[in-house]
């Protein structure tokens, strides 16, 4: 497979028929490779492409656009996360908040019972 072929089912993965489930099932049993890791890996290929002479500048761009779409999507999931994070913490500073309120009323209360 060519290397333009590659950047092209990459870049078109999101264009896929609802019929490749079953691909889908067994490609998605390995282990995801973080974005960043990903994004480093196409810094060091564009950067050794750079280098050779035998390589055509559309094929260097194929790997900026796929780094561009792994940042879009880093991005996304920073976005979808954050609200997610945000929430969790308030609810365990709200819960804490109510522990400790409720020590607070105790010790007042505990004296006045007879």
């Amino acid at each position: 497979m060519t290397d333009g072929k590659i950047a092209e089912v990459v870049l078109n993965q999101g264009d896929r028929d609802d019929n490749s489930e079953n691909e889908d099932n067994i490609v998605n049993t390995a282990e995801k490779v973080p974005i960043d890791i990903m994004v480093k890996m196409c810094d060091g290929l564009i950067e050794g492409l750079e280098q050779h002479a035998f390589i055509m500048e559309q094929e260097i761009m194929s790997v900026y656009r796929i780094k561009e779409r792994l940042l879009q999507q880093k991005a996304l999931i920073m976005m979808q996360t954050m609200p997610e994070q945000t929430f969790k913490k308030a609810i365990l500073q709200n819960a804490s908040s109510t522990s400790e309120l409720d020590v607070v009323l105790d010790s007042i209360y505990l004296p006045l019972v007879f």
